[in-house]
């Protein structure tokens, strides 16, 4: 069975329902834990999520894959300044409901169904300002989207088999690599380098060949059949160094590699 999500983003709601995601900081600026941020990694692919923004539920999304650690996405702009660089991104396929739905004006009708802990609407029926992802019941779920139509159809399929990881992936990647390019503090030797390296390529591939001898988990050890995979991502890597050291990588086949991806 599914569980059921409600996220109020209304500074992020463009970018988010755009893009077919969910992104939050994995803490409070303070380096505190935040349950609605923890809740990003609790959502399951299937799961469903009312989108809130602008006193209304506009959309709502089907959990397609996984949370994942990603940087934050290039298009929030100015918005979030205070947030950390680094968070969990979580993909969810969204499609509009019409009309949205204002929980101002059923505020009496749902009130005892919000939940008695970490409710992301107030019993007036505004939505608390400190709350991202929280979790819902299926029966306030059903009073929102009764109010409404959308595409069931549509929601059901889309994202069933995603390739959101592998898109999301390559363009925080394509976001590093312009970064890199565009570094004038670095030689083109080393620029051309640790682009390569995004392919598990040159001077990494290299450096991962000197250490790794066979793939960790087949044991196979023709160098055909082996990729030089990051151990942290490329994209994540805070330094030209640790893109290119051959201890942050492993010789995997292209299955293992695909794994350990994920």
């Amino acid at each position: 069975m599914p569980r059921y999500w409600w996220v109020n983003h209304n500074q992020t709601a463009r970018q988010e329902i755009g893009g077919n995601y969910l992104w939050s900081p994995k803490k409070e600026s303070s380096g505190a834990r935040s349950q609605f941020y923890d809740n990003m990694r609790e959502a399951d692919p299937g799961d469903l999520v009312l989108s809130y923004s602008e006193q209304a539920v506009r959309f709502v999304g089907r959990v397609a894959d996984f949370a994942y650690t990603a940087r934050k996405p290039e298009e929030f702009g100015l918005v979030g300044l205070n947030w950390s660089q680094m968070g969990w991104l979580l993909p969810v396929f969204w499609t509009a409901v019409s009309p949205p739905v204002r929980p101002k004006a059923i505020a009496a009708e749902i009130a005892h169904l919000l939940p008695a802990k970490y409710s992301p609407l107030r019993a007036s029926g505004d939505g608390n300002q400190k709350v991202y992802l929280a979790e819902i019941d299926q029966d306030l779920f059903n009073a929102i989207t009764t109010r409404t139509t959308f595409d069931s159809v549509v929601l059901r399929k889309g994202g069933a088999n995603s390739l959101i990881f592998e898109v999301g992936k390559e363009l925080m990647d394509d976001a590093v690599e312009r970064a890199i390019v565009k570094d004038m503090t670095l030689a083109d030797t080393e620029r051309e380098s640790i682009i390569k390296a995004r392919r598990g390529q040159g001077t990494f591939r290299a450096n991962v060949n000197a250490i790794e001898g066979e793939c960790r988990l087949t044991g196979i050890t023709n160098p055909l059949l082996l990729r030089a995979s990051h151990i942290k991502p490329w994209h994540l890597c805070e330094t030209s160094a640790e893109r290119l050291d051959g201890m942050n990588g492993l010789l995997l086949t292209p299955d293992a590699d695909h794994l350990f991806d994920r």
